[in-house]
């Protein structure tokens, strides 16, 4: 391939390289989690799979129970297949096996799907998950306390349990709550990177699209001068205008 040719997929070995950087980017973490249980962060697969990754100072075990109440968003495995295909579309079209309207257009296409999808991301939040977790176990422990031996209250008696096992579904239920308020989930900025990258990849769609017609202006080459449209006068006979009598 010649420079000439060259010049015009310029768009396409761009988005190469940020096709390279969101497949690598997809491994690092999006956003990170934070509750009384501990800390951790979640990369785009792991987001995929529902599997945070502990951060230092973190009890293994309190990321192990959080894991088991958080769920697997599979959806976004569609990040990984985006950044390849933006790969395959942008290495074809700098080969010049595939034509370069249609690998703006695709590019383009990929692009906005991304940005949907690191939207999504970002509106990510396990607070609720979390609180529903520990319900669960709220039960399982309000349930074993009152399988115990204890003495009934009248009060207790209208709602069919124990004295021990009203006080502390209660407290737990309180406990549950107050975990989810002071959990958290935010963005890191390698999400926000990957947002801007996608915008990138959509400028180079674009830019597959017009330089085939920038090209010809930056070289200073004339365009061919618009057709003279008729005013309605007809114009002279060949001999000239007919002699007078």
């Amino acid at each position: 391939m010649n420079v000439k040719d060259f010049i015009p997929r310029i768009g396409s070995v761009v988005a190469l390289l940020f096709g390279l950087l969101l497949f690598i980017l997809f491994f690092a973490p999006w956003v990170e989690l934070g509750s009384v249980g501990g800390a951790g962060d979640a990369s785009g697969l792991r987001l995929s799979v529902g599997n945070l990754a502990r951060e230092r100072g973190t009890d293994r075990a309190a990321i192990k129970e959080i894991n088991e109440w958080i769920g697997a968003r599979p959806w976004y495995f569609l990040c990984l297949l985006l950044s390849l295909a933006i790969l395959a579309v942008s290495a074809l079209s700098t080969l010049g096996k595939m034509p370069q309207a249609n690998a703006g257009m695709v590019l383009i296409g990929l692009a906005v799907v991304g940005l949907i999808m690191m939207i999504l991301a970002a509106t990510v939040d396990y607070g609720d998950e979390i609180e529903e977790g520990i319900m669960d176990k709220v039960k399982e422990s309000s349930q074993e306390i009152e399988r115990a031996p204890t003495g009934y209250t009248e009060g207790s008696r209208a709602f069919g349990m124990t004295d021990a096992g009203a006080i502390a579904r209660g407290a737990m239920r309180d406990m549950a709550r107050k975990a989810a308020e002071n959990s958290w989930t935010e963005t890191t900025g390698v999400l926000w990177f990957s947002f801007v990258l996608y915008i990138l990849v959509g400028l180079c769609g674009a830019a597959n699209l017009l330089m085939p017609k920038l090209l010809p202006l930056l070289a200073g080459k004339p365009q061919p001068a618009a057709p003279v449209q008729p005013t309605g006068e007809q114009p002279p006979p060949p001999g000239g205008p007919p002699a007078q009598a």
